[in-house]
């Protein structure tokens, strides 16, 4: 993966330094700017997952990143109606929206960032898996009984949406079923089930649940 990231990155310099002709079309020079932001996109993002090439370069790759695509961004009217510059607005917002999820500095930045790219491209199963993730963390992290519900419903219709739009969208799928799992764990106090009396162990299902099981989501 990592091995691939700097070839794209490669590939754009490439492009950038032997096609002047074909950078200077507008719509061309987007779209490789765009390609660019993502080839320091995918290096960060394997650099930190695998221990691949330089950790100590993250950072300037996160910059090098945030640069390409807010300059791509800034060149499109965010009023666009055209399907292809709002396919670009989204692809921006849900990557910067991701790594800066990932990196956990502005959780609610990033959550706007990938809400725009699903409203940009609501169709994108990918975009709203992305945006669920980031609701998932405030669902873990909350504290309070009611606002964590509330994370909770968001999340799993997020989860839903990503497997409207893209039935073969198996990281939404296994979030989803993952959620679900986490949230009985959690209700049924699971993590600590080997400390509970013996005779406490017995599950008991409300009637919401008994139907969840019955029609397959546990």
């Amino acid at each position: 993966a990592y091995n691939t990231a700097s070839s794209l990155e490669f590939l754009c310099k490439k492009a950038q330094r032997e096609y002047p002709a074909l950078m200077r079309h507008p719509v061309a020079s987007i779209y490789l700017d765009m390609r660019m932001g993502y080839s320091y996109y995918y290096r960060n993002m394997t650099s930190k997952r695998f221990d691949a090439g330089d950790p100590s370069a993250n950072g300037a790759r996160r910059e090098e990143m945030d640069k390409r695509f807010t300059a791509v961004m800034e060149r499109i009217d965010p009023n666009t109606t055209d399907i292809g510059e709002r396919e670009v607005l989204a692809e921006c917002c849900s990557a910067m929206g991701y790594a800066m999820h990932l990196d956990g500095n502005d959780e609610e930045k990033a959550i706007r960032l990938m809400k725009q790219a699903t409203e940009y491209v609501p169709y994108n199963g990918k975009y709203q898996n992305n945006l669920a993730v980031a609701y998932q963390r405030k669902y873990d992290t909350e504290k309070d009984p009611q606002r964590k519900e509330t994370y909770y419903r968001m999340t799993e219709n997020q989860y839903r949406l990503g497997i409207k739009y893209d039935k073969r969208n198996y990281k939404a799928f296994n979030n989803l079923a993952a959620l679900y799992m986490r949230k009985f764990d959690r209700v049924h106090d699971l993590n600590n089930f080997d400390k509970r009396p013996f005779y406490k162990m017995d599950l008991q299902f409300d009637e919401e649940e008994k139907e969840e099981i019955n029609n397959g989501v546990f």
